[in-house]
């Protein structure tokens, strides 16, 4: 990734410390077969009701 700047992963989840990934899927996959850098720029939305969020 040659100082190529990619769009921002979208996180979610209940809280920091159990997210998923709810767009960029396919640069997370890059990313990790990169070896994950360790400057990805990433967005993060918390909600405590977030997992019932597709009920």
């Amino acid at each position: 990734m040659r100082g190529e700047r990619f769009p921002p992963l979208i996180l979610v989840g209940e809280n920091q410390d159990n997210l998923v990934c709810l767009e960029g899927h396919l640069r997370l996959t890059a990313y990790a077969l990169a070896g994950f850098p360790t400057d990805i720029t990433c967005l993060i939305g918390t909600a405590p009701t977030m997992g019932r969020w597709a009920q």
